[in-house]
């Protein structure tokens, strides 16, 4: 009985651990950004000064927009960190590849309405999972004209189950949705060695865990709804 008190107390002490150590990244982060903004904002007013100076409205409206623009980068990771830290590994997840898409130039809209406390069947197949799903959205965002990935969060009412769904715009129009989950195969005309895997994986995950549901379609964008069983 002391034994089992004191494994269960290891765990919350590695739970606390991870959620001091996302903690620490998330406020990095923001703070470099802040410091960004504070360090270019001499020259946004200087910048300012020379449109009011040719009446230049129009050019002010522009330039308020693009500073608007960057805070509401910093309020989205804030955001990220506030609703989903009731499970620090997929918040971790999410914030990175927030990060990862904004490096590719790849606008990542999120929407999180609910947390996955629940969800602690094999929290490392989901984690798995939903990163080579958000890899593979943004990678085929980052090659599309509107470069665009929507990821959602949410619960079913009347049933135990939660929902992510992954949306990206895509150029390739004829990828075969039943194709790629096969080992080796790419929409890509690059080496394979290098691709073809990341869905496989999933499928080879999926059918280990009962609990998680995969599907896929596509249209004007490219789907992923993932289910998760609590």
């Amino acid at each position: 009985m002391e034994e089992s008190i004191l494994v269960s107390k290891i765990k919350e002490q590695e739970m606390e651990i991870q959620k001091l150590s996302f903690c620490n990244k998330a406020l990095s982060t923001m703070y470099d950004s802040v410091r960004g903004i504070k360090h270019d904002f001499f020259n946004f007013v200087q910048a300012l000064n020379g449109y009011v100076q040719l009446d230049d409205m129009e050019g002010v409206r522009n330039m308020m927009l693009s500073v608007i623009g960057e805070c509401k980068k910093i309020n989205v990771a804030e955001f990220m960190y506030q609703e989903a830290i009731q499970n620090p590994a997929i918040c971790n997840i999410i914030y990175h590849k927030f990060y990862l898409a904004k490096e590719k130039h790849v606008k990542m809209n999120i929407d999180i309405t609910t947390n996955l406390q629940e969800s602690s069947k094999n929290i490392y197949a989901l984690c798995r999972i939903l990163s080579i799903l958000l890899d593979n959205a943004i990678e085929a965002a980052s090659e599309s004209e509107e470069k665009i990935v929507n990821f959602q969060l949410f619960s079913e009412y009347g049933i135990k189950r939660k929902v992510i769904i992954i949306e990206n715009s895509y150029h390739n129009k004829e990828v075969d949705l039943v194709r790629i989950f096969e080992k080796g195969y790419s929409s890509k005309s690059c080496n394979l060695n290098e691709h073809g895997i990341g869905l496989w994986n999933v499928k080879q995950t999926l059918s280990q865990n009962n609990h998680l549901k995969l599907s896929t379609t596509k249209g004007k964008m490219f789907q992923q709804r993932l289910e998760i069983d609590c």
